[in-house]
């Protein structure tokens, strides 16, 4: 069978969410039911997730249709974490709609504007290699997560440049510091599932 798809999940749980702010699904009293978080904030890839972006709904109902919505309880346990794809405020939140937590504060890195194909925005996974003179090939991060993307000019050459921040775990941005002391970065658009 096949499986529906996060945005067909969230319109019907949300409908389901409407009902209950109604009232309609409180048969048992405001005291019934279990608490779920909903986005309070529209807001769209890569963007980091505060508290106060997160509100709770109190819904009666059960089984599959909640199996994928995020109890209120871990609602401080999200802060922090990133936007995986563009929410409107009043859809709930789903366990794939909310990216890892980042373990760092994250890498810039600033890479020729011609040696990246197509565009790069917050929330993309990329692959970090690093090459040059005397240096194999090597890849150095996979599934990264961008953070922050700014077209700017390399002050040697004066030619664009992107300046390109990324997340990963910590052990990750060392291994791709020490690889800038030693090589030249790229990136590469990323078919890994997450940091790495």
């Amino acid at each position: 069978m096949r499986k529906p798809s996060s945005r067909v999940v969230r319109s019907a749980v949300g409908l389901v969410l409407i009902a209950a702010a109604a009232g309609i699904m409180l048969a048992g009293g405001r005291e019934s039911g279990q608490e779920y978080l909903v986005f309070e904030s529209d807001l769209t890839v890569g963007d980091v997730v505060t508290t106060e972006d997160l509100g709770v709904v109190r819904i009666l109902t059960s089984g599959d249709l909640v199996a994928n919505l995020v109890p209120a309880g871990e609602l401080g346990s999200l802060a922090g974490s990133r936007v995986m794809e563009p929410q409107t405020r009043g859809e709930p939140v789903l366990r794939s709609s909310l990216g890892p937590v980042p373990a760092a504060s994250g890498y810039t890195v600033v890479v020729p504007r011609t040696s990246f194909s197509g565009d790069l925005t917050p929330g993309d996974l990329v692959d970090v290699l690093a090459s040059g003179e005397g240096h194999p090939a090597e890849i150095v991060a996979v599934g990264a997560v961008v953070s922050h993307v700014e077209v700017t000019t390399d002050p040697d050459d004066g030619e664009p440049s992107l300046l390109v921040a990324v997340d990963a775990p910590r052990d990750v941005l060392l291994d791709i510091e020490d690889a800038s002391s030693k090589a030249g970065l790229r990136l590469l658009r990323s078919t890994a599932g997450g940091p790495a």
